[in-house]
């Protein structure tokens, strides 16, 4: 058996930055005018902007990260799977602890969902943030890895043929 690798889609990353690129700096140049004192906001507003420009930083240097992430995010080979873009993270699942695939809505968006049969060595290795967070697919689907489809650079169906071909 071949070993897939599948890459994320740079595209993606890209288009999630320039969405926060012009708020951050809408945001920080408000703030620049307060501090340089030719406008001077109200405290609530102050706060307002000081914690949307942190959440836009925040969330830049994120996608940044992700675009310069070297990593694969998926190795499919005929040991098992290598998860590295879900926000479980799972890494290396093997066949043995995969029941199926689907792909799903999670939010509005779809998701490829790895079915595992044993869900809590995966989330053993959260924090407990992320725990919190896992619940949602964990309720809605029955397993913590949900990888939203327009991060992978390969078509989703011929993705859940291979899964389940593999498995067999």
């Amino acid at each position: 058996m071949k070993e897939l690798i599948i890459t994320q889609k740079k595209s993606a990353y890209v288009k999630l930055l320039l969405a926060c690129l012009l708020p951050g700096v809408i945001f920080a140049y408000f703030l620049w005018k307060h501090f340089s004192g030719a406008q001077v906001l109200g405290n609530g507003m102050f706060l307002l902007f000081s914690l949307s420009f942190t959440l836009c930083l925040g969330a830049m240097i994120y996608f940044l990260i992700k675009y310069l992430d070297k990593k694969p995010a998926l190795v499919i080979n005929q040991k098992g799977i290598i998860d590295n873009i879900s926000m479980a993270k799972a890494g290396f699942i093997p066949w043995s602890n995969i029941n199926g695939c689907l792909i799903g809505k999670l939010s509005g968006v779809d998701q490829l969902m790895i079915k595992v049969k044993d869900h809590k060595s995966i989330m053993e290795q959260q924090s407990s943030l992320r725990k919190s967070m896992l619940q949602v697919p964990i309720q809605d689907h029955g397993t913590p890895i949900a990888i939203n489809v327009k991060l992978l650079d390969y078509n989703p169906e011929k993705l859940l043929k291979v899964i389940k071909r593999k498995r067999v």
